[in-house]
């Protein structure tokens, strides 16, 4: 089952990286992104 959720960040920041695969399989806390702060 595939779900698609929304994230929205605290501040202003852009995506230095994505942490997993597009279809991965994921587990609660998990790090799907690293963002860098404005």
């Amino acid at each position: 089952m595939k779900i698609m959720n929304e994230i929205e960040a605290e501040f202003d920041c852009r995506v230095v990286s994505i942490e997993v695969s597009d279809g991965q399989p994921v587990e609660f806390s998990t790090n799907l992104i690293k963002v860098e702060k404005l």
